[in-house]
């Protein structure tokens, strides 16, 4: 059975749940009706005809015949829109969101076709477009339940978390056992540090799958991210008294247990290590393999081994599996590392003081804190503290700052062209500022303060003291051979970071965002604080004093207990910012200094540190 016949069976299995894009039949609901440029009953017969190729497995024969009524009228939306659903199933989803176009574009009152571009646009990684698209299906049919599902998971996907609860809350109100609802649901209540409300909805989930081990993988989830690890472990050894294989609650387990010696877990966790294939990339993008579920199990389960060896302290074959948990994540992809340095060197070539007195104003507002500098770098323990303090609001890991920036201009040389033509203004920046406000009060409308700690918004400081000049930036700073083995250490939950997998590119982006931190610090001389994380653990109460003072906020005692804050914590960091303070992560890369040589060397060519 092939990549698209599983997928299609899986559907038909998994109607409550949402829908991949939908396969249109002649009773499909529309407004309008698209007339047809050739005789109306034959290329009816003709759509039928291929749909039944299509559900009897043969998609590269339907593909023909789809085109063949497209040989027809060329306008024809359900060819059209059919041809982009064999094309999302084969991967293809940047052709798949131009047949959904133009669907839309011959029946634009279709609500299916608007939902399916908008799965495609999230497929690519474009979801402001693909909220746009979903909200274009409801205003075709305001009661479309896969469109309200899929605008719930837009809004998740770009951080809209308080727009998704009304929207999702609205689609299990039509249809209340529709699964992907309650899940995302979940998501959004997580993500806005409502806890109970999370837990609650997926109780929902468990009543129309009560036997989900999904389900439960996210119900622990959640209780690890809000501290309740006891909890979370307890979930999932009843994960593994029914599935005694379950990788993912293996993961899970070995990211919060504290290994003390070479333990049946850890037997286990081998055991099937041994027994996993690599994925077969090339035959996944082929679909001759298919991959079952968002990341490769024997990726993850290396990870987790390394953790625990280390935790026994048996290095070397904890490197071992270090390594090989990388490898497998590197070769899911091509790593273009000359266009990362590209915007790199761009920053620094355009921001210059010239730049900054031509365009110094922005929106006035003290509201926003930026926690910048490289993932691992001690950002989560920072904005902890901060979040333990009375006028300050943690909000976590936001994308808003890049959003704004990229909507305004794609990339640097977007950036570039629109300044040498005269059409970056004062205002442009006053935008970005006055929208970037907007959305954080949308997380919280109370605190004076709001930290915002997106680690690679260090390549966005440049926009941000021109958008807002007001808001406070501190870098987070560590010894790079510590930050960037613990980076190594850390595999990301989506397809960012790809320079973290192999120690000489790891080496070489490190090298390049010290060489950019450097070029801020000289053109705002005094309006970024750096902030070490070695002398953090080593005098909490000091530094946290230097860094409040920085903020202009007074003296508050609770930020020295920050660990007993119970709020949502989704990094690496999770087990450690429960702590009073974690001094074990400094300098461990000691442990390990002959297979991090070529880290090093790498490293000591760049700036010195």
């Amino acid at each position: 059975m092939n990549r698209a016949e599983k997928r299609r069976q899986a559907r038909q299995t998994q109607a409550n749940q949402a829908p991949a894009v939908a396969m249109p039949t002649r009773k499909t609901k529309r407004k309008g009706v698209y007339r047809t440029k050739g005789d109306p009953q034959q290329l009816m017969a003709m759509l039928e005809a291929a749909h039944k190729l299509y559900t009897g497995g043969q998609p590269e024969q339907a593909k023909l015949a789809y085109h063949a009524i497209l040989q027809i009228d060329g306008s024809f939306p359900d060819a059209n829109n059919s041809l982009g659903i064999i094309d999302v199933e084969a991967g293809n989803h940047g052709l798949a969101e131009r047949w959904f176009e133009k669907a839309i574009k011959a029946e634009p009152t279709r609500p299916t076709f608007h939902n399916n571009r908008g799965l495609a646009l999230m497929e690519l990684q474009r979801n402001m477009e693909a909220v746009a698209c979903f909200k274009a299906s409801l205003d075709a049919d305001p009661g479309f339940v896969p469109a309200l599902v899929n605008l719930g998971k837009g809004y998740n996907a770009t951080g809209q978390y308080s727009e998704t609860v009304p929207v999702l809350k609205r689609a299990v109100s039509i249809t209340p056992d529709f699964l992907d609802a309650y899940v995302e649901l979940a998501s959004a209540h997580g993500e806005l540090g409502q806890l109970d409300e999370a837990l609650a909805a997926l109780d929902e989930a468990r009543k129309v799958r009560p036997t989900s081990t999904r389900l439960l993988n996210q119900k622990a989830g959640l209780l690890t991210t809000f501290g309740r690890l006891e909890e979370a472990e307890a979930i999932h050894r009843e994960i593994l008294n029914h599935a005694p294989d379950n990788i993912n609650s293996y993961n899970a387990i070995a990211r919060t247990k504290k290994f003390e010696a070479y333990d049946d877990d850890m037997k286990n966790m081998e055991r099937l290590y041994k027994t996993i294939p690599d994925v077969d990339y090339a035959k996944v993008l082929q679909g001759e393999q298919e991959k079952d579920g968002q990341e490769d199990p024997k990726m993850n389960l290396a990870m987790a081994l390394a953790k625990a060896f280390e935790a026994i302290k048996e290095y070397e074959q904890s490197f071992f599996y270090y390594k090989e948990g990388n490898r497998l994540k590197r070769k899911k992809y091509f790593y273009n590392q000359a266009e990362d340095f590209r915007e790199f060197d761009m920053r620094m070539t355009l921001f210059t003081p010239s730049l900054l007195s031509q365009f110094r104003g922005g929106h006035a507002d003290k509201t926003p804190i930026f926690i910048v500098g490289m993932p691992r770098s001690g950002t989560t323990l920072l904005e902890q503290v901060f979040h333990a303090h009375r006028d300050v609001f943690g909000a976590g890991e936001l994308g808003f700052m890049t959003q704004l920036v990229r909507g305004k201009f794609k990339n640097m040389q977007t950036f570039e062209d629109r300044l040498k033509a005269g059409k970056v203004t004062l205002e442009t920046f006053r935008e970005i500022g006055a929208a970037y406000i907007e959305k954080i009060r949308e997380i919280n409308s109370d605190s004076p303060y709001i930290t915002d700690k997106m680690p690679h918004n260090f390549l966005q400081v440049g926009f941000i003291k021109l958008a807002l000049p007001e808001a406070k930036v501190i870098h987070s700073y560590r010894n790079p051979i510590d930050n960037a083995f613990a980076i190594f250490k850390q595999i990301f939950g989506n397809e960012g970071h790809q320079y973290g997998y192999d120690l000489v590119e790891l080496g070489q982006y490190h090298n390049k965002y010290r060489e950019l931190m450097a070029h801020w610090d000289r053109i705002f001389p005094g309006e970024i604080l750096e902030n070490r994380y070695e002398d953090m653990v080593a005098n909490l109460e000091s530094q946290t004093r230097k860094v409040l003072d920085f903020c202009g906020l007074e003296w508050d005692p609770n930020c020295l207990n920050f660990h007993e804050a119970e709020r949502a914590v989704r990094t690496a960091s999770v087990t450690q910012v429960r702590q009073p303070i974690y001094k074990g992560s400094v300098e461990k890369w000691r442990k390990y200094e002959t297979q991090l040589q070529p880290l090093i060397r790498v490293l000591e060519k760049g700036l010195p540190f």
